[in-house]
């Protein structure tokens, strides 16, 4: 079963419910969420993590290998081509994440629609799972591949790296007066 999960996860670009696996596999909740929980300690140190979190399953990659990705993958290519539009988007979901694209325009006042799709093909952000509302709206969250670009290696660091860049910045804005 868990060879058979591993593959699932893989292909899936969505998290799966534990729900959802159980039901699949034909076992209760308590036997499938010791096999996931056997799978994050079996990944907890490669390129790729098994998260489980909210009953929820997925992939990600690791947050260390942050710079490889970046050396490979050059994410800069990736960015320079986004409009101004698609930069607020990414930056809204960065800051606010996890969160639905109705949250995304209300906090943008206009539209996500034909934004989100490009996020996700240039990887990004991804769903990261499902909102418990009404409708069950996808969340979004950015990738590493966005923190790799930045040079940094999670949402923490992003928060620090904004504080730095600010009061360096304000500095510099200062010295010039």
């Amino acid at each position: 079963m868990k060879s058979d999960l591993e593959a699932i996860l893989f292909i899936s670009k969505e998290s799966i419910s534990l729900l959802e696996l159980s039901s699949f596999f034909k076992v209760n909740e308590d036997e499938m969420k010791k096999v996931i929980e056997e799978l994050v300690l079996e990944y907890k140190d490669k390129g790729i993590n098994v998260c489980f979190e909210n009953d929820e399953v997925f992939l990600k990659t690791n947050a260390l290998k942050g710079e490889v990705i970046k050396n490979f993958f050059t994410p800069e290519l990736k960015l320079r081509k986004l409009s101004k539009s698609a930069f607020e988007v990414l930056a809204v979901i960065a800051y606010k994440g996890p969160i639905t694209k109705s949250e995304i325009e209300e906090i943008r006042s206009s539209g996500a629609d034909h934004i989100i799709p490009i996020l996700l093909e240039k990887k990004l952000i991804y769903v990261s799972g499902k909102k418990k509302a009404l409708g069950n709206p996808n969340l979004y969250e950015v990738t590493q591949d966005f923190y790799a670009y930045l040079g940094i290696k999670d949402k923490e660091e992003l928060l620090e790296f904004d504080k730095s860049n600010w009061l360096v910045k304000r500095k510099d804005e200062d010295e010039n007066k």
